[in-house]
């Protein structure tokens, strides 16, 4: 089957007659509800839809992006069998099965800009002969591949959330890249003296230390390893209360899944499920600490709210989180799974 591109009309809104109905039943909804015939197209793709950094960025386009002048959409891998509520606005949201398909759609939708957070991610560029590449941004929100070789990528406009060091030598060849530091201005020493001590006082009163993780329930983000080692402190100190805020991909990931809940119903962890960005203030006005296991943070949304909270950040000493907390001021900096749980022990008692 061929595509052309210019088969692709939003005149009616209503119904897109020049898409075959296989493509069409892809059309999960259209809610930008003025389509005007000279607006440009913007396309992002994602993986599979999750709750993360990425979702975030996508909701502040939806919030904040210029829907007179752009017709917005969201690329995302998914199966027919997978449902999936985004809760975005002004997106048109189609979802791909695989690469041959998402170009497809590129193709008919014929963008101005494609903003990827996906293909940067592969073993191969899905852009063959670097079609498209001139017009697409690569984002990259995690730091998995900075040790690998992505020459075969052929990435030429890329954007990181820091300039991190010792990346391979291919990612200093890409034509444009670029840096753009999500860290916050941190508040003055004595301001955060007086939430600290609260926080103290928080602890001695209530009895209890109260950490949170937030996010992706996937083995990059929580660690298998490690949180073997997190239940079994929950079983061995009653008193540090362990919260998990986020859901688990049952697409992907059913062999870490199957791991991550023999563990947890045997310990004393609460799971809750995903939390709507909404009702996130009453998660951070109930903890202490927010816990972030990642070994692969460039750059953290969840850990920049928890500062704008006033909650002191545990994480690992490496990658982005290291330029954004100050240690033992804002958060605590560790070198390795071992650390972290020493450290969530000293936090309880000192």
């Amino acid at each position: 089957m061929i595509l052309i591109k210019n088969d692709f009309k939003l005149n009616n809104v209503q119904s897109l007659i020049s898409i075959s109905d296989f493509y069409k039943n892809k059309i999960l909804y259209i809610k930008n509800n003025k389509q005007i015939k000279n607006k440009k197209n913007i396309i992002n793709i994602m993986g599979y839809f999750f709750t993360g950094g990425i979702e975030k960025f996508i909701l502040d386009i939806d919030k904040y992006g210029d829907h007179k002048k752009y017709n917005y959409f969201l690329l995302f891998l998914n199966n027919k069998n997978h449902i999936v509520n985004t809760n975005l606005k002004n997106f048109t949201c189609i979802y791909f099965k695989d690469n041959y398909e998402l170009l497809n759609i590129i193709n008919i939708i014929d963008p101005l800009i494609i903003i990827d957070h996906y293909s940067q991610y592969l073993e191969n560029s899905i852009y063959n002969y670097k079609i498209y590449q001139n017009i697409t941004i690569h984002i990259i929100h995690s730091a998995i591949n900075y040790n690998n070789d992505i020459a075969a990528l052929n990435i030429e406009n890329c954007i990181h959330l820091y300039k991190e060091e010792n990346k391979h030598e291919s990612w200093n060849k890409i034509q444009n890249n670029y840096y753009n530091t999500l860290g916050i201005k941190i508040i003055n020493k004595k301001d955060l003296d007086i939430i600290n001590n609260q926080k103290k006082i928080d602890i001695e009163q209530n009895k209890q230390l109260i950490i949170a993780i937030i996010g992706r329930i996937v083995e990059e983000k929580i660690p298998i390893d490690f949180f073997k080692k997190l239940c079994k402190l929950s079983l061995e100190k009653k008193n540090i209360i362990i919260r998990i805020y986020g859901s688990q991909n049952h697409v992907l990931d059913v062999n870490y899944n199957s791991k991550f809940d023999k563990l947890i119903e045997n310990s004393n962890i609460e799971l809750y499920g995903q939390i709507n960005y909404e009702n996130m203030n009453e998660v951070y006005e109930k903890i202490n600490y927010l816990l972030i296991p990642s070994k692969f943070e460039t750059g953290s949304y969840t850990c920049l709210e928890a500062l704008s909270y006033g909650i002191p950040v545990i994480t690992r000493n490496n990658y982005g989180l290291k330029k954004i907390l100050k240690n033992n001021i804002t958060g605590h900096l560790c070198n390795n799974d071992d650390e972290i749980i020493e450290k969530i022990k000293f936090l309880y008692f000192k």
